[in-house]
């Protein structure tokens, strides 16, 4: 079901639906703007969304 659900997405929208952090990596990737950053600021330097960590 959930693939039926991704599979409507908008092309942008499925790859942020696939984002997962690994806290430990040294890279995230925002699910929001799909911006790569180094691993330490808790919020997207592109989007500000608060990341966690």
């Amino acid at each position: 079901m959930e693939q039926n659900w991704i599979d409507q997405l908008p092309e942008e929208a499925r790859a942020c639906a696939g984002i997962t952090n690994d806290f430990d990596s040294a890279e995230r990737t925002c699910p929001a703007c799909l911006t790569v950053f180094s691993a330490g600021p808790t919020h997207c330097p592109s989007c500000k969304l608060f990341i966690g960590g």
